[in-house]
């Protein structure tokens, strides 16, 4: 749609504050249409409330603001609905760091949605990616995502998130206090611990698989691309 269709036609006559009232309808038709391509395209979208999609940093959700919609009923009217509630649309003006989320994942049934939620950029700095890690944590996300990188760093304290990487697992001694103070970039944070159920692995392509006892080896999570469907879409 150009911007031709939001002006009227010769002959009428407007003031300069509907004319501007005609723009910023426009800028936020190509800025929702933007982030519906970019949600269904690339997998999710971070875009501040002036339209700018930020290219740096760490997006973290605030908590209390996610809705899910099905990836097939996502559109410009799902999305405006979420924007226009007043406790959204409150939530994401109430700071300048403040940004619209949204992202494509299954839910239990393995069904994919579009989740929205209302993020907290922070920035791209040692001391910011302590702090969106202590966010993330402290609001029981199960990651955040680096916007520089395109990397999401899942939360290893969050118990759904070491249950979709190899089961049951504990971390070892210091490991979460050192995770939360860790000034690493987001996606390269490695946290060490050890399984608490037995675990089948495979010794290379064409090998039986092998089971390791609990407390056996030493698991290794990176945080960025271990992490497995929910339990119930695994393939048996």
């Amino acid at each position: 749609m150009s911007e031709e269709a939001f002006v009227p036609k010769e002959g009428f006559s407007y003031d300069k504050a509907e004319k501007a009232g005609r723009s910023a309808r426009f800028k936020s038709y190509v800025t929702n249409l933007g982030i519906v391509r970019g949600t269904l395209d690339d997998g999710g979208s971070t875009t501040f409330v002036s339209g700018e999609k930020p290219t740096s940093g760490t997006a973290v959700s605030l908590g209390g603001f996610e809705q899910t919609v099905p990836k097939d009923d996502f559109g410009l009217s799902p999305l405006q609905r979420y924007t226009h509630t007043p406790e959204h649309l409150g939530a994401l003006t109430a700071r300048p760091n403040r940004a619209l989320g949204t992202w494509v994942d299954a839910d239990q049934k393995g069904d994919p949605q579009v989740f929205l939620d209302v993020s907290r950029v922070f920035k791209d700095t040692p001391r910011s990616n302590r702090l969106a890690r202590i966010s993330t944590v402290g609001s029981n996300q199960m990651g955040s995502f680096n916007l520089g990188t395109f990397t999401t760093e899942y939360n290893p304290l969050h118990p759904e998130v070491l249950s979709r990487v190899g089961g049951d697992v504990k971390l070892d001694e210091g490991e979460s206090e050192r995770y939360m103070t860790s000034e690493k970039p987001i996606g390269t944070e490695v946290v060490f611990g050890e399984t608490t159920t037995p675990q089948k692995i495979s010794r290379g392509r064409g090998r039986k698989r092998t089971t390791v006892q609990p407390g056996q080896g030493t698991f290794i999570f990176t945080g960025s691309d271990q992490m497995a469907p929910p339990p119930n879409t695994q393939k048996k």
